[in-house]
């Protein structure tokens, strides 16, 4: 038979040693606690058998401690004792051993038949973990995981923490800036969780009229409004047992998330004109681009609302700015991941440590988008079929010549409308005028958008769809 036993046993580890030998089982005989930590890497067992009393007063309980404490070891336990206390026999079944054996009632059969046991149990967890390893690595290569892309700090938080709750049931806040990485959080989570054969379903709040919003995410009955003539399934009732990912939670009314926050808490939801309520199986992971805090701070947000979303585990996604050890990786990596994917094939001679402070110094406010869009753009534009240094500064200087500068402090109004009047596309004169005129208002208003709406008479939703389109949500 297969395996390998330790026997920590300071007397009589004979009549223990010699019947697992003559099975085939390869056995290592320890009498110290000290003699078990210097043995034990090498040996690697998949059983240890554990005497209780050992030499020179040292206690079997303090290696079942270490074995506990130190997650690298992971053996099946069998405690024997002939003089063990009632006190020590409970201090021992607190750190659950496969087994506790009766030295004073030795029998071989037994004490053999509880080796193999053993064995077996081990074998089944070590196939179990080693399936675990295949699955999740067949889930790493799904198209929708997509890898953390950094070695910064932050970023390193940021895959424990999906590690640490993938699996786990609770709802998740995510915060952070447009193009920081939301969705591909999301898409993690659920890829790499037990649910990741379930549906996935993604809602982008601020891209659905405030008037729907309520029937798309909760569903209606039939009759439940006029031109409703038949049950409609919102996204919670089709997300099932799988993931639910609400973003862009700052644009919701207030209706809306007091509803939400009723699904949070008591994890069900009715459709339209349902009396029944409906349970809520699926795990839902909120997003916003805007500090919750301020959202409150400005009165767009509730606080019992924002209060249930900051219990849920919060990752909160940092500007490329503040990792900036990762925009040279991050840089390097869309590159060749847009290079492979041209048919044309491109050269690639550039050394982005040669022109990293030039790099650093751009405020990329896209963030990793920005920067995935940059290489896109980059590999699409290279005319002479080689990126270079060079090239990744031309179009570099040509995004800091074309970004907005609109902000009042900067700006002359005079050579601003000049510069409006030269711009002979329409489509671009307009855009350019909504930039300024936008970002003077959200200036005098301290950068309080739904103040700003209302002293526009603009739709709060819409406010934010059209800063959105402008890329300057991030923009103060």
């Amino acid at each position: 038979m297969k395996g390998k036993v330790m026997i920590i046993e300071d007397k009589h580890s004979d009549i223990f040693e010699i019947p697992l030998k003559e099975l085939g089982i390869t056995t290592k005989v320890c009498d110290s606690f000290s003699q078990f930590k210097r043995s034990f890497a090498i040996c690697d067992p998949d059983v240890i058998v554990l005497d209780l009393i050992l030499k020179d007063g040292e206690n079997g309980i303090d290696i079942l401690k270490y074995i506990d404490e130190t997650k690298s070891i992971d053996p099946e336990v069998i405690v024997v004792s002939g003089e063990a206390s009632r006190s020590e026999i409970a201090e021992v079944m607190r750190f659950s051993p496969y087994g506790f054996y009766d030295k004073t009632d030795y029998n071989e059969d037994k004490f053999v038949m509880e080796v193999k046991n053993a064995l077996k149990v081990r074998d089944q967890k070590k196939k179990i973990i080693e399936l675990e390893k295949n699955i999740l690595s067949l889930r790493m290569e799904n198209k929708n995981v997509m890898p953390f892309i950094g070695e910064s700090k932050a970023i390193r938080k940021i895959r424990e923490q999906v590690e640490g709750i993938r699996n786990n049931d609770t709802d998740i806040f995510l915060v952070g800036r447009t193009g920081t990485g939301k969705e591909i959080v999301a898409n993690n989570i659920h890829y790499l969780s037990n649910r990741f054969s379930e549906a996935l379903v993604k809602i982008n709040c601020s891209a659905i009229p405030e008037s729907l919003l309520e029937k798309e995410l909760f569903g209606s009955e039939k009759g439940a409004f006029t031109g409703s003539d038949k049950l409609y399934k919102g996204y919670f009732e089709t997300a099932g047992n799988g993931t639910i990912f609400i973003d862009e939670i700052q644009t919701l009314d207030k209706n809306i998330q007091s509803k939400l926050l009723r699904v949070i808490e008591n994890k069900e939801f009715y459709r339209v004109g349902q009396t029944l309520p409906i349970k809520l199986s699926a795990r839902i992971i909120f997003g916003t681009n805007v500090e919750p805090e301020k959202l409150v701070a400005e009165g767009i947000m509730r606080e019992d609302f924002f209060y249930r979303l900051d219990s849920c585990l919060r990752i909160d996604l940092p500007p490329v700015r503040e990792r900036e050890d990762d925009i040279l990786i991050l840089l390097d990596y869309f590159i060749k991941q847009e290079n492979s994917e041209c048919t044309t094939g491109i050269k690639l001679d550039y050394d982005l440590g040669i022109i990293r402070q030039e790099l650093l110094s751009y405020l990329w406010n896209g963030n990793v988008r920005e920067i995935r869009n940059f290489s896109k753009r980059l590999v699409i534009n290279s005319n002479n079929r080689t990126i270079t240094n060079n090239e990744i500064l031309d179009l570099l200087l040509h995004k800091n010549k074309t970004n907005c500068t609109c902000s009042s402090k900067k700006v002359d109004e005079v050579n601003f409308m000049n510069d409006l009047f030269n711009i002979q596309v329409f489509r671009e004169a307009v855009e350019e005028f909504e930039k300024m005129y936008l970002a003077h208002r959200l200036k005098v208003n301290n950068n309080n958008k739904l103040q700003t709406a209302q002293e526009m008479q603009y739709d709060r939703t819409a406010l934010y769809k059209k800063l959105k389109k402008l890329d300057m949500e991030n923009f103060f």
